[in-house]
């Protein structure tokens, strides 16, 4: 198990790090390195990062969508989702949690770029790459938590990513899909800079490039709801 809990937050630190019944726990906040979370999520709407993001869940079942694909993550699954992937997420029952890993572009650069992989322990048993996966993030947390020496969290930060590297498997995207995905981030866009304005499909699909259809058969399969539930989801009630 990962050293802290997401059930049972403690009273806040002199660090800040934990909210009493908060049912969230900031394990670290460092732009220039990486974010880590662990929170009770129940949906996450689309949407991206410059960097790679590593999840697992900690309790309960998600649907999770990265571009047009959809997943099923139990207890314990782990995913990487590489930088600029638009994502989304669904709590399928309550009291789910999850513990997210956001990397920092400051970690990378144009001689180490970060990593593309496709790796996911999802689905089947973990492999001896998936346990060292674990293990090495069980040991950042720990590092983190105690708050260890800055280089020695930079060192685990990296064998983290090592692990992974080493787990998955590289993959590149075809453009077809990079073209449709870049069409859909300016409608996200689009939709949360103009949620509390009237909107159409026809509006954000136009200003996306993109036909009426092919927006909303996209948009569907990115966030799991139509253009209407999305809207309705988003704007303040």
């Amino acid at each position: 198990m990962f050293p802290f809990s997401v059930t049972h937050p403690r009273s806040v630190t002199q660090s800040g790090r934990q909210t009493a019944n908060s049912g969230y726990e900031l394990i670290a906040f460092d732009a220039e390195k990486l974010n880590v979370f662990a929170a009770e999520v129940r949906y996450c709407e689309p949407h991206w990062h410059p960097a790679p993001e590593l999840i697992t869940v900690l309790a309960g079942r998600f649907t999770l969508v990265v571009g047009q694909q959809s997943l099923e993550l139990a207890q314990g699954d782990m995913l990487y989702i590489n930088a600029e992937e638009v994502h989304s997420l669904s709590a399928e029952e309550a009291g789910s949690q999850l513990l997210t890993v956001q990397f920092s572009p400051g970690l990378f650069d144009e001689l180490h770029p970060s990593p593309q992989l496709d790796w996911s322990s999802c689905g089947r048993p973990y492999s001896p790459a998936d346990s060292e996966v674990r293990q090495r993030l069980a040991r950042l947390l720990e590092q983190l938590i105690d708050n260890h020496a800055p280089f020695q969290r930079i060192a685990a930060i990296y064998l983290l990513l090592d692990a992974v590297v080493s787990a998955g498997k590289p993959t590149r995207r075809a453009e077809s899909s990079l073209r449709d995905e870049a069409m859909i981030k300016k409608g996200i866009d689009f939709i949360n800079q103009h949620f509390d304005q009237p909107l159409t499909l026809s509006e954000v699909a136009c200003h996306s490039g993109m036909s009426y259809s092919w927006f909303s058969r996209l948009f569907k399969k990115v966030s799991r709801y139509n253009f209407k539930e999305y809207l309705t989801l988003v704007r303040p009630k």
